[in-house]
Parts: C-alpha cells; structure tokens; sequence
C-alpha cells in the first residue's frame, strides 16, 4: 500500500492543478511517509532475520551477497526502462509539466559516469527512485553490525541508535539525506528487540488497533508537527524522526497482533506486496512514457485541464505497472533470489552453516 502510495502521489505531482489542491494530494499521499516506512519495516524484517545466524564474517558476506541479488536486478530493469524512456522520447511531456517533472524527467543526454551511478543505485539520475535505494543499499550494509551491538549489549546499541539520531539531525542535501535515514533501520532494528516486551502489552485486539491507528497517524502526519513545507522541506531531518517512530509503533503492533489489521493477511494484500518493489522501481518510467504519449497526442488536453489530465495519467500508469511488476517479480526478483541462494551456499563450507545462512537470507528477502 505504501508503493501505491508513492505512485499515487508521483502522478499527482506531474501537472500543475493549483497549490490548494496540491496541498490535500500531498498531505493525503504523503509519499515521504510512506518511503520512511519502507527503511523502518526493513531495518526491522531484517534484523528478524539476521538476529538468528552467528553473525560472523561469513555468515555477514552471505547476508551482503543476498541482499544484493534481492535489490539489484529489479533495479537494473526499472533502469533499463528509463533508459529506454529517455532515448525514445528524450524529456518529451516536461514542458507541460512542473518544475519537478523537468527535474526528474528531463536528464537526456546524460554522461557515462552519472548512468553509472544509477544503475549502481547511488545517484538519482534517472526517473526511478534512486534515492531510496542507496539509502537501502547503505542501511543493509549497517545493519549487521547493529545487530552485533544489541547481541553484546543493549547500551551500547542505544548509544549508537542515539548517534544515528543526532546524525539523522544535522544531514541535508544530497548524498547527505543517506545519513538523515540511516535512523530509520536503527528505530526498526530496535522494534525487532522491544518485540518479546510488548506481546502482554499488546494481548487485547481493540488495544491493539488503537495502537497501529495511533502510530498510522503520527506517520502520516508527522509533518504537521513540524509544519515542514512539503516542496521546499521534503527532507526534513526532525519530520523523518517523527514518521519513523510512527512507522515504529505502527509496524511493532502489526506484528505482535496481526489480528487487529485482517486486510493485511487478505491473498490480494500479500499478491501486492509481492508485487511491491517492482511496482515502485517501474513507475516512474512508465510515467514517464504516459505524459510523454499525451502530450503529443493531446497537449491541449493538459493544459486546458490539467486535474483531468494527472487522473488519466495516474490511471494508464497504474494499468501498465501493474502487470509490469506482476512479470518483473515472477521473472526477475524471483530467479535473482533464488541465483542469491546458490550462490550463498557455494559461500558456505559447511552444509549447516549454509542452512542458516540460507534461513536467514530467505527472510531477509522480504525486506
């Protein structure tokens, strides 16, 4: 849901409809929300996973080599489709558009190096969401060593969950919002601890559900709090602390009482989390491919009525990525996972080392 939401407000952002109904589409879809809730439920699925191996050097490059093969190759398609975007129709469908569609959509011909980067997941440099990514690549990297130093000692993992706090604060500006995330995987980390304390706490269903909407709503509009402006101010350090401990206790009561949200146990809520990762690497392009076929075919549609326009835009986007990511994930995730696999074990020397490793990989690929 949380991908649906960053598509939702991607298309949303295209056309320039008025500030006031931009206003409600962006507190409504609150997309920065939604990705800070993707880095806790990560820092959180994962240290599920890596909390149950040794946790040495072999046992961390095995959880490095799977996660790789789980982030990269549907990476690399959603940048082919970019690419493939950009060659085709250039930065065709910007002028109609805001400032932020020529920022994002609008870099052909790019240089060697910068597409480079963003097939390594490093740079924001094509229409996909970059950014998260290499923030998800340098939260996996951390994690093992922050669970290294909650297995020694939960002081010591407070006193680098606070370091990462007080980082978080001071970062702005690219590539220092990495750092501004990095708390993110450290506050899920932490929900991954508080779970065996919070079971009796959480016994009730209806306390439970207060809970998860509590925590809904600190999420989703934290930003109030702060009163950061969602253009100018997206990246604010104090609003993404905010989210996250919302994401925290959100995620946290889920977990312990799944119960209290049966729609998220429904088969087509699991289909679509599946789906979830190809449907938010793909979008963008496909996006971009949309308002690029519209505005040759109907440029006076757009700007005579540009609210019209984003709704049509948003549903042909969400038509063509649908079954997009329904074939990336069976066809790409999926045999990557399992390619991930393989050769985990061919890492391992001993068969039940490679058992763990494997146990432990398999649910981190969720993350």
């Amino acid at each position: 849901m949380a991908a649906l939401i960053v598509v939702i407000y991607h298309c949303a952002l295209y056309y320039d409809y008025g500030a006031a109904a931009r206003f409600w589409v962006t507190t409504v879809f609150n997309a920065h929300a939604a990705v800070v809730s993707f880095f806790v439920l990560s820092g959180f699925v994962l240290t599920l996973s890596l909390i149950k191996s040794d946790l040495d050097a072999r046992a961390i490059l095995c959880f490095y080599v799977r996660r790789a093969f789980r982030i990269y190759p549907a990476l690399w398609a959603a940048c082919g489709l970019g690419v493939a975007y950009l060659l085709i129709f250039g930065a065709g469908g910007t002028e109609l558009g805001t400032d932020w569609a020529r920022q994002n959509f609008g870099g052909w011909p790019m240089p060697g190096g910068k597409l480079v980067a963003a097939f390594a997941g490093l740079k924001p440099n094509l229409p996909l969401p970059i950014w998260t990514m290499a923030v998800e690549l340098a939260g996996s990297l951390l994690l093992p060593f922050l669970v290294v130093a909650m297995r020694r000692s939960v002081f010591v993992f407070a006193i680098l969950l606070l370091a990462l706090g007080l980082l978080s604060c001071r970062a702005t500006g690219w590539p220092l919002w990495i750092p501004t995330y990095l708390v993110d995987f450290g506050i899920g980390a932490a929900v991954a601890l508080a779970i065996p304390h919070l079971r009796a706490a959480l016994s009730h269903r209806s306390f439970a559900l207060s809970v998860v909407i509590a925590g809904f709503g600190l999420l989703w509009f934290g930003r109030i709090l702060t009163g950061a402006d969602y253009v100018l101010a997206y990246n604010d350090p104090l609003t993404a602390l905010i989210e996250a401990f919302g994401a925290a206790i959100m995620i946290a009561a889920i977990h312990v009482r799944p119960a209290a949200v049966p729609a998220l146990s429904a088969p087509a809520a699991i289909v679509l989390g599946n789906r979830s990762y190809s449907l938010y690497l793909l979008h963008q392009p496909v996006l971009g491919i949309a308002t690029a076929l519209v505005a040759i075919v109907a440029p006076r549609f757009v700007m005579g009525s540009p609210g019209t326009a984003t709704l049509a835009v948003l549903m042909a986007t969400l038509m063509a990525t649908m079954p997009l990511a329904a074939w990336s994930f069976r066809h790409v995730e999926v045999p990557a996972m399992r390619m991930g696999r393989r050769i985990g074990r061919v890492l391992e020397r001993s068969p039940a080392t490679s058992s763990r490793c494997m146990s432990s990989s398999l649910q981190a690929s969720g993350g």
